[in-house]
């Protein structure tokens, strides 16, 4: 599973990025294929942090899009977004 993370308007820090790599390896187990290009893309705008992301597969694109005030918190309800719509 190869994970890329874009930022708009705001950087990427080491812990930020292990936490997203992290919590998206998990879903990982979900998938036959192994080689998912997961984009992870997070924005601040206007003093509000969202993110978004999405999986590409043959057919379908999985996409969970959230909006809050804490980017890990963020980071984890788009791993479970995507994670119920797989199970």
């Amino acid at each position: 599973m190869k994970i890329t993370i874009k930022a708009k308007n705001t950087q990427v820090t080491e812990p930020l990025t292990d936490y997203i790599n992290k919590r998206f390896a998990k879903l990982e187990k979900y998938f036959v294929d192994a080689n998912l290009n997961v984009t992870v893309t997070l924005v601040v705008e206007k003093g509000l942090h969202r993110t978004e992301a999405m999986i590409p597969l043959n057919r379908y694109i999985l996409r969970a899009e959230d909006e809050t005030n804490d980017m890990y918190d963020l980071c984890l309800k788009d791993c479970f977004k995507i994670r119920l719509i797989v199970i």
